[in-house]
């Protein structure tokens, strides 16, 4: 209550302040008339009540500390302090806030992009109470794999597991041909469906935007066909159109009534956030994905599982009582991959964002993004150690006048604190902008990939309020960083000896300078060290671009078919050699890892002629092809032969290496009819392999580098279960491949088939994140150029400012223009030469610690071959920011030449 009363007391400031003045000037007169009482007279009685009473004001603020309520008056007059400062020197505040929020906008962009990809929950009801269900297998499978599962195993997750009050699945996006009300032409159009539950739209939605969302018995076997449409999909193809509803569309072949359209915020389940056109109850499986029955199949994984805990439940408990169920359901099936852990993870729009690799890239990417925030800090201490030298008398005459250091060191911080809110404040705004940006420019991109087909994107980059209080505790963090040192120097300073402005303070200024050349040299180490790495990235990146990958991408297309997950071998054998038939096919071949698309990695032993083995440490790549593999992907075999259709059909012990395992593996052998040992399962059982052939090296991992190590295995032309089909076109390869499909169509429509070149695929995904890791650097390198040169160049001229008279007192005794130049060139220099010694040092640590990292097969290579020591970005890069430097540090020193003697002798 006492409290309570002191802060009402705030309101009421004037009466509060006059009543301690009336207080003090009652003690002041009472000590006057005893001193007058002793003898004295009245002149004398009232100088020595002051000399014994002391300065009125520093006994005011005394009176006034006890009040606990007085610290936020304090600081309000504070902030009003720093706020009159900030408008007395508008360049200063514009050039320090303007600094700031360049690196702080980075930053806050940066978190925006892991916010909507990682932290941003789903639009969904009860959105942080939804959990996304994640698997895993003793066989070490990661990626997608882990979030897929069987409709039979959903069933039992919902059935038995009591600690979960709601479990919903939705399958993958399946293209599916349909007709839209009133299309008179009857032309199908790809549209993209997903299979959910009954409880899916219950679970997740309140209400709809036009109509009704499913029913619990639309879910069941026979009944009436019924869709809900997205809501992009409807204000994109039909306006918006409210009549919509009780309408009918043809989905392949088979006529679905429109019930609804979802609400405007609901953009499905994501991981990944792509959009379907409109959602199918599971009843309608084999109308959208004919050539099997999803509900029957234990070993078809078509579903992510999305669960609600039960009150009182916390995830743990969950999680073990899935992994019991997970357990007993594959077990009572004999499954050989076992369940080892089950997990449950927020629900946001991406899957894998909780993996190990994935942090240790935020991690990595933050660390690098913060550098940028560093070197604008060390640009603002080094402007605020400029300012405060400028500011030593003002700061000498408050300690003069009874200010503590303390007051002094709280006035410092809030100035700098204001200075970094509102370059915080600026950042943000500039952050909204980039984000928006930023969201455009990929949504775009990603939506013109032709294997998407169209389907809507969203990436949730908008700020929220975890971007804002990021930004916020951001700024805090560096008026931190940048303010504590100059606010701790300037506090301490000796009252005396500055308002006299002796020579007893160049002590303290040599201090400084050192710091100062400290910050410059740090600040050009790290921009140094930063531009070198964009340097190296830029050059590989470009090359990458450009690079031929070592078999053909336009004229071989993967063909996607809705065959089911164990066609017969007489379907496939059909399917296979009706493509064949094609007067637009050139030839057609199955891979289990189409190139562009990934390998597996397998451990290998090499059989020497001399009878020695080598291990090969970390494993091999390879893949499992058909014979007629290379001559549909145009990569030549070099020595030896391929292999038969004997051989492939009983998977004959034989493989064909590339060139660079033989030069790896028999560097001074021949090494036909060489031998190999492979644990393709991983259950340490191996087999040998009889080398027969060598072929040409390619880039069937990544587009950034030849694979060091790669087998091919022999696989039967006639079988595509778990394969991809590569079909090589003949004549224009957009037509072939409609006349392909329309092939395919007559031959069975529920085969759905998708065209898509490997040009226009996979590959262009790798080109499109090399142009984006490309821009991603060169944004950073274009940001750190001004901010070293503006480092540079501010302590050069406030070097000049302070030597103004020293410079004058030189020229008077003699000393040339060129001396001045000379002089003040070296000492802007030699913290250039220190950071750029540690630049140099630190980027051959980060090239060597790369270059040991791309060691390991399957790793993309970033630098794309370019050197340990790349002599144009080390050499070229160092010769062109300390050119940069040398620019920023002529400017204040040509200044320095124009000192005219007489005037600086009178410098004050």
């Amino acid at each position: 209550m006492k409290f309570l009363k002191r802060l009402a007391g705030l309101l009421r400031r004037s009466p509060i302040d006059q009543e301690i003045n009336d207080e003090l000037l009652s003690h002041l007169e009472m000590r006057t008339a005893d001193n007058i009482a002793d003898g004295m007279t009245e002149l004398e009685a009232r100088r020595a009540a002051r000399l014994r009473f002391g300065n009125p004001l520093v006994l005011k603020e005394k009176v006034q500390s006890v009040d606990l309520a007085l610290g936020v008056e304090d600081f309000v007059a504070d902030l009003r302090y720093a706020l009159r400062g900030c408008l007395r020197n508008p360049g200063f505040t514009a050039l320090a806030a303007l600094t700031l929020s360049l690196g702080i906008c980075v930053n806050a962009t940066f978190f925006a992009a892991y916010n909507g990809v990682a932290l941003k929950p789903l639009p969904v009801r009860d959105a942080h109470g939804l959990f996304r269900v994640q698997q895993y297998l003793a066989s070490g499978t990661t990626g997608d794999a882990q979030f897929f599962f069987s409709w039979p195993q959903y069933s039992d997750y919902r059935d038995h597991c009591r600690s979960l009050s709601d479990v919903v699945a939705a399958s993958r996006l399946i293209p599916v041909p349909a007709n839209l009300p009133g299309d008179a032409a009857n032309t199908a159009t790809t549209l993209h469906a997903q299979i959910v539950s009954a409880n899916y739209f219950p679970s997740l939605v309140k209400g709809s935007a036009a109509g009704r969302l499913f029913l619990a018995h639309e879910n069941e076997p026979g009944a009436e066909p019924v869709v809900v449409l997205s809501y992009p999909f409807w204000q994109r193809t039909l306006q918006g159109d409210s009549s919509i509803v009780g309408k009918t569309m043809k989905v392949n072949g088979t006529f679905a009534t429109i019930v609804g359209v979802t609400p405007r915020e609901f953009i499905g389940t994501g991981a990944p956030p792509l959009v379907p056109d409109f959602w199918a109850p599971i009843s309608m499986q084999p109308d959208i994905a004919p050539g099997g029955a999803w509900v029957q199949e234990p070993d078809n994984a078509q579903f992510q599982l999305l669960a609600r805990l039960e009150t009182g439940i916390d995830r743990s408990q969950a999680e073990s009582e899935l992994l019991l169920s997970d357990q007993h359901w594959r077990n009572a099936r004999h499954f050989e991959d076992k369940t080892i852990a089950v997990s449950l993870w927020p629900a946001t729009f991406f899957g894998d964002t909780n993996a190990l690799w994935f942090r240790g890239v935020i991690v990595l990417l933050m660390a690098v993004i913060g550098l940028v925030l560093l070197i604008v800090c060390a640009n603002l201490t080094n402007m605020l150690m400029a300012r405060g030298n400028m500011r030593r008398h003002e700061i000498a005459v408050r300690r003069a006048l009874g200010a503590s250091r303390t007051r002094l060191l709280r006035q410092l911080l809030t100035e700098y604190l204001v200075l970094a809110l509102i370059g915080g404040g600026l950042g943000l705004l500039l952050s909204i902008w980039t984000s928006r940006l930023l969201q455009l420019t990929l949504t775009r991109m990603v939506e013109s990939l032709p294997m998407l087909g169209g389907v809507a994107f969203t990436l949730p980059l908008s700020p929220d309020y975890r971007v804002v209080v990021y930004t916020l505790l951001l700024s805090l963090l560096t008026a931190m960083v940048f303010g504590l040192y100059p606010a701790l120097q300037f506090s301490r300073t000796d009252a005396g000896s500055a308002l006299k402005d002796e020579a007893a303070t160049s002590g303290q200024q040599v201090s400084r300078s050192r710091l100062r050349n400290f910050l410059v040299g740090s600040q050009f180490a790290v921009s140094l060290f930063l531009l070198i790495c964009a340097g190296l990235l830029i050059q590989g990146l470009r090359r990458s671009l450009s690079v031929d990958p070592g078999f053909e991408t336009r004229r071989v297309f993967t063909a996607a078919l809705n065959a089911g997950p164990n066609p017969s071998q007489t379907f496939q054998r059909r399917i296979m050699d009706r493509l064949r038939s094609s007067p637009s096919v050139a030839s057609v071949a199955i891979s289990f890892k189409a190139p562009g698309t990934g390998t597996f990695t397998r451990p290998l032993i090499v059989e020497g002629s001399r009878g020695s083995q080598q291990v090969l440490s970390g494993g091999s790549l390879g893949t499992i092809v058909s014979p007629d593999y290379f001559r549909t992907m145009s990569v030549p075999i070099l020595r030896g032969r391929i292999f038969t259709e004997q051989e492939a059909e009983t998977s004959a012990p034989v493989t064909i290496m590339t060139e660079a395992s033989t030069r790896m593996f028999w560097p001074h052998e021949d090494p036909i009819g060489q031998h190999i040992k492979l644990d393709l399962k991983g259950d340490n059982k191996w087999r040998e392999y009889q080398v027969i052939g060598i072929a040409r090296d390619a880039r069937n991992t990544n587009l950034t580098r030849i694979d060091p190590t790669f087998f091919y295995l022999p696989a039967a032309s006639n079988s595509f279960v778990g394969a991809t089909i590569l079909i090589r076109l003949q004549g224009d390869p957009r037509q072939s491949a409609r006349a392909v499909a329309d092939s395919i169509n007559e031959m069975d429509r529920t085969l759905q088939p998708s065209l898509v070149s490997l040009e226009d695929g996979q590959i262009r995904i790798q080109r499109l994140l090399t142009e984006m890791l490309g821009t991603f650097v060169a944004v950073l390198a274009v940001l750190v150029l001004p901010l070293a040169a503006a480092g540079i160049y501010g302590v050069i001229a406030f070097l000049v400012s302070q030597r103004t008279r020293e410079i004058g007192i030189r020229m008077a005794l003699g000393a040339t223009r060129a001396d001045v130049l000379r002089l003040i060139l070296s000492q802007g220099m030699r913290p250039v030469v220190f950071g750029a010694s540690l630049g140099l040092l630190l980027s051959l640590g980060a090239s060597t610690a790369v270059h040991a990292f791309l060691a390991f097969p399957g790793v993309p290579d970033v630098l794309f071959g370019v050197s340990f020591f790349d002599p144009l970005s080390f050499v070229g890069l160092t010769c062109f920011l300390g050119c940069v430097a040398l620019l920023a540090s002529f400017i204040p020193a040509r200044r320095a030449m124009r000192v005219d003697p007489m005037a600086a002798l009178r410098y004050e």
